[in-house]
């Protein structure tokens, strides 16, 4: 992701959240701008996020699914003026589905920015974002549940024993390493084998950087007597956190795919056995991209298994979690 494209994704939530927060203060829906996007506005309507294209060519509809999160419609918008005077797009999507959806919002106003026509900017991103929509409310898959829960082991671990707050945790955000602080960075590696087999991608993930880079194994196995992943999530909601870090908590399961209503289905329980951790320097025998021969032109991208045999993982005691 693109610092262009990380600030375009903020101000359109930042947007929505104005336009939500003013709809609850008087029930009446306001349009709002996005900074040097002339041709869009962003307003909230009971419940739903919505975004308004000028200069459709489209017949009119009312509101129409176009895709399992996504509805359209196609009117003239009173009071806007400008370059809405006209036919208008509106697409729309539930306010709880925000967080996974602001990145296709962001696509539809960049086309529309760059110069494409409103209909060809709306097909052509739900064109690239099929298969992605079809994954928005699917459940978390047996491989994805076991991840997310080894990054919340971590957060626990970190809430528990040290000063750190709810905010370190970035990994459903797009983010390079799971964990980012000021001084540190931890990438989380979920295994229920010793020695683990884990999975490394993208190809610079382990590269050494200037803070110091831990990579965190969470061993895990099945238990009956252990715990489920929404039993996880629930400790970590009774922890007393700030305002802000709750927040934070609940938009990286959002974006992760979590939703309270498919509790049920993740029934399988785990006791997590240890979690070990690997400091990353530039000695450190891993693969990333300064170790491939750089006559290897092709290389785009990579993602490799490491064993961990071979290296020197030391297990996380409660002194390597204070001093972090």
């Amino acid at each position: 992701m693109t610092g262009e494209e990380n600030d375009l994704w903020t101000d359109i939530d930042v947007q929505l959240q104005v336009a939500e927060k003013s709809y609850h203060e008087d029930g009446s829906v306001r349009f709002y701008s996005i900074p040097d996007r002339s041709l869009t506005k962003l307003s909230h309507d009971n419940g739903d996020d919505i975004l308004t294209v000028s200069g459709s060519n489209s017949s009119h509809h009312e509101w129409r699914l176009v895709m399992g999160a996504i509805s359209t419609q196609r009117r003239e918008v009173a009071g806007l003026g400008g370059s809405f005077e006209g036919t208008c797009l509106q697409i729309r999507f539930d306010s709880t589905d925000r967080f996974r959806l602001v990145p296709f919002l962001a696509d539809v106003v960049e086309l529309v920015h760059a110069g494409s026509s409103t209909d060809d900017a709306l097909s052509g991103t739900l064109e690239r974002w099929h298969d992605r929509f079809r994954a928005i409310r699917a459940p978390l898959t047996k491989e994805e549940q076991r991840g997310l829960y080894g990054e919340l082991c971590v957060l626990r671990e970190l809430l528990t024993n040290t000063s750190n707050n709810a905010r370190t945790w970035k990994g459903p955000g797009r983010s390079l390493h799971d964990f980012v602080a000021d001084d540190w960075h931890i990438e989380v590696k979920t295994s229920t084998t010793m020695p683990g087999r884990l999975k490394i991608s993208p190809l610079n993930q382990l590269e050494p950087i200037s803070e110091r880079l831990f990579l965190a194994m969470v061993k895990i196995r099945v238990d009956d007597e252990g715990g489920s992943l929404p039993d996880l999530i629930a400790f970590i909601r009774g922890l007393d956190l700030s305002e802000p870090d709750s927040e934070h908590f609940e938009e990286m399961l959002s974006i992760q795919r979590y939703r309270d209503a498919d509790a049920d289905r993740y029934s399988s329980k785990y006791s997590m056995e240890g979690v070990y951790h690997l400091e990353i320097s530039g000695d450190t025998p891993v693969l990333h991209r300064v170790r491939i021969d750089p006559d290897v032109a092709c290389v785009n991208s990579l993602r490799w298994i490491m064993s961990t045999e071979s290296l020197p993982f030391t297990e996380c005691d409660p002194q390597f979690w204070t001093d972090l």
